[in-house]
């Protein structure tokens, strides 16, 4: 082995190993001349764009993206040569599965003397905390807009109405029948029962992929994946192709089809749960959001659900009580009118506006055909 073989290679000069820092970065970097045309990127860059370097290199990126979200970049890189001062910018477009975010700053590049020469862009994906963020936003509106009033129908209408189109495409609440009547919820399981169909929501307009309309009955018999979520109490997420999801639909021909046509392919079960009890089940599908249902978008369909289930099991209790208070009412009021010579009797009752109150009335005979 020669000396020169076993002489250590010369230390990198600081612009080598800029330049080696640039292209081995993980945040995507791009450097536009005046007129926007693309003169240099790194290896990160490349791969987010997806294009070859030939490609690339010379063109602007809205003359080879055609989007609303490159001509937003483009035009705010023209800002920035022109001003000479530093802009940030977060984007949100659509990937092949999901949405995707970018934050991205722009910041002008000058000789000494203040002339711009270009712009330099750096991005970097922020997909996962721009979901986060728009999961907290729902679950405070859900906070503010669930449970306005003591009624079962407008608080599963409340739920939909968060839920659609930032959660799920379509959504069902379906609640035990016996619920509706202030009852109390069936104890064991439930997946058999009655249930009545509370509120739908789609973006599509009519909800043409719903089979059950608001208003009319229907069960779910087992074994399917709704019934086991009733009787469990616990949420089931399916892919439509799932040998239980395929088995559920070939029991009813109009469901089945609904779900083909309209391409159904994520489907999440959660219960109605509140102090312990089932009171009903509601659906969340998507047909037109390509990603399925993840784990985080689970936990907020429960969070959603858990915040409904509450204020319909208080709207249960407020209609379990004003009955039986009524019941009360009515059974203090006097059943027959008295017959008495002197006068002919006529009655009208008009309770507090509560519906409740110890309001009562009497008839009472006196000697010599005098009443009280």
């Amino acid at each position: 082995m020669t000396s020169e073989e076993l002489e250590p290679a010369s230390d990198p000069d600081v612009r080598e190993l800029l330049d080696w820092a640039i292209e081995q970065s993980p945040l995507s970097i791009s450097l536009l001349d005046t007129e926007m045309r693309q003169v240099q990127l790194n290896q990160a860059a490349y791969r987010q764009l997806g294009l070859p370097p030939e490609t690339l290199m010379g063109r602007r990126p809205n003359d080879l993206f055609l989007s609303p979200l490159t001509e937003l970049a483009v035009a705010q890189a023209r800002v920035v040569a022109r001003t000479g001062e530093l802009a940030r910018l977060r984007l949100v477009g659509r990937g092949e599965r999901r949405a995707r975010a970018w934050e991205v700053w722009l910041s002008p590049v000058q000789d000494p003397a203040g002339q711009a020469h270009g712009v330099l862009t750096v991005s970097v994906e922020v997909t996962e905390q721009h979901q986060a963020r728009q999961r907290l936003a729902l679950v405070n509106e859900a906070s503010t807009r669930i449970g306005t009033t003591l009624d079962v129908t407008r608080t599963a209408e409340e739920l939909v109405e968060v839920s659609v189109p930032q959660l799920a495409d379509l959504v069902l609440v379906d609640v035990l029948d016996s619920v509706l009547l202030g009852g109390e919820p069936i104890s064991g399981p439930v997946g058999t029962a009655p249930m009545r169909r509370m509120a739908i929501g789609s973006v599509l307009e009519g909800c043409p992929e719903v089979v059950v309309r608001p208003g009319e009955v229907s069960s779910y018999p087992g074994p399917s994946p709704f019934a086991d979520c009733l009787n469990t109490g616990r949420t089931e997420r399916y892919d439509s192709r799932a040998p239980e999801m395929v088995k559920w639909a070939a029991l009813s021909s109009a469901q089945g089809s609904s779900i083909a046509r309209h391409g159904m392919h994520s489907m999440a079960a959660v219960p109605v749960r509140a102090r312990g009890t089932t009171l009903g089940i509601a659906i969340f599908v998507r047909h037109r959001q390509a990603e399925p249902f993840e784990d985080d978008d689970v936990l907020l369909a429960e969070e959603i659900v858990a915040r409904a289930a509450v204020c319909i099991d208080n709207a249960r209790r407020y209609t379990r009580e004003h009955a039986t208070a009524l019941a009360l009412q009515n059974s203090l009021l006097q059943q027959r009118r008295p017959v008495v010579s002197a006068v002919e009797v006529a009655t009208q009752y008009w309770p507090a506006q509560s519906g409740v109150g110890g309001d009562w009335f009497d008839v009472i005979r006196l000697s010599g055909s005098r009443i009280t």
